[in-house]
């Protein structure tokens, strides 16, 4: 499947046109039908219904879920890939007729409206949102984030209206079907992926600010400190040999870590990340190159004190799964898109990633970095951690034993 140019995707977008949009070959492996909130339209709605045959959805933000008092549907997404859909709704004016491509295109581009109220809609109904990740495609790689990113990027608000691509007979259309739908349609493809990179390459933008040496336990590191202009935050590098070896014998030993002040300061035994940490110093120095990143993301990403919070929960039965979505945040919100970053910005294009987390594979390689093998970084199983690392593994994905 060959993807256009992603400034044609933006050029046609802009103009509200249709796009179709891919994810990863390894995800659902499908193709959406995409379209600005703004810009939607009945007639575009019922080309949907008639010719994407999928769900028909429209992606918004946290904020306006909020505002308009939409909750998840269900607070245990147990679903494959944890798809964010708030409870369904119908604009008032548009009772008796919600179901009609006028109707619900009605409804969305009302959802969009300055100063837009929860009064004016009721619920269940025919529009189906889906909250997307603060973080867009760099939180969450779906065509949910796809599409509220390229509406961004387009210039229009934060929202984009979505509908699954199925051949005639029901059955989803991949590859060459979503080829030849698109050149019968007269549609640009772009994917989830080429977002990211366009996301990356244009918004995060890294600076080295100050580096110096580190005498700890395990050995001498070189630490250099990497701003984050676009959003503010410092994540340190911590390198062991010398650059020269880094980028140019093979593969090095890489180690992303997310901030965990509980338990890469305190010891805390109900997650496993000072223990990861510690493991992957020791395998760096014994190998005797390879990089540490400490990213300032803490609790993946939802901060302290939301992170004690969420302990709280977690203490009154809730795991660590259902206790983020409790208080309103995804399972998962960490962005390890800003370690490609570094890497590029190092010269380092090539790693074996010491991860149990396939999420971080993906990232890197879909930023252009090449993964030549992933090393796991299992901690033992005992009383006090046994019930986070199953989660990590059931609902999280995490590759354990």
């Amino acid at each position: 499947m060959k993807l256009s140019p992603f400034s044609e995707v933006l050029e046609d977008f802009r103009a509200g046109k249709m796009v179709v949009m891919v994810d990863h070959h390894e995800r659902e492996n499908e193709g959406d039908l995409i379209i600005a909130t703004e810009k939607v339209s009945a007639q575009d709605i019922n080309f949907m219904m008639r010719e994407g045959r999928g769900l028909i959805c429209v992606s918004i933000s946290a904020e306006l879920a909020e505002a308009l008092n939409l909750p998840l549907q269900t607070l245990s997404n147990n679903s494959a890939y944890q798809t964010p859909f708030a409870v369904s709704i119908d604009h008032r004016e548009a009772a008796g007729r919600g179901v009609t491509a006028e109707g619900r295109a009605f409804t969305m581009r009302r959802m969009l409206q300055s100063g837009a109220s929860a009064s004016e809609f009721v619920s269940p109904g025919y529009v189906f949102p889906l909250i997307a990740s603060p973080l867009g495609v760099l939180g969450r790689k779906g065509q949910t984030e796809g599409s509220y990113d390229l509406a961004r990027l387009a210039g229009f608000k934060s929202s984009g209206v979505l509908c699954e691509i199925l051949n005639p007979d029901g059955s989803m259309a991949r590859g060459r079907e979503l080829q030849s739908f698109a050149d019968r349609n007269e549609l640009k493809i772009t994917s989830v992926d080429e977002v990211a990179r366009y996301r990356v390459k244009n918004e995060i933008f890294v600076r080295e600010v100050a580096a110096a040496n580190l005498e700890t336990d395990f050995g001498l590191f070189q630490t250099r400190v990497f701003a984050d202009d676009a959003d503010s935050k410092e994540h340190l590098v911590l390198q062991y040999g010398t650059m020269e070896r880094l980028k140019n014998e093979g593969a090095p030993l890489v180690r992303i870590h997310s901030e965990c002040l509980t338990g890469d300061v305190f010891g805390s035994r109900r997650c496993d990340c000072g223990a990861q940490l510690s493991q992957a110093a020791e395998l760096i120095i014994r190998e005797g190159c390879g990089l540490i990143f400490y990213l300032r993301q803490e609790g993946r990403g939802i901060g302290l004190t939301n992170k004690l919070k969420a302990y709280a929960l977690q203490d009154a039965g809730d795991d660590t799964v259902e206790a983020n979505i409790r208080i309103g945040f995804e399972a998962d919100q960490r962005d390890f898109a800003v370690a490609g970053k570094i890497l590029h910005t190092l010269g380092v294009n090539r790693v074996r990633l010491i991860t149990n987390n396939p999420a971080k594979v993906n990232t890197l390689e879909s930023l252009g970095i090449t993964v030549e093998g992933r090393v796991p970084a299992v901690v033992p199983a005992d009383q006090l951690n046994r019930a986070y690392l199953e989660t990590k593994r059931e609902k999280l994905g995490h590759i354990l034993p």
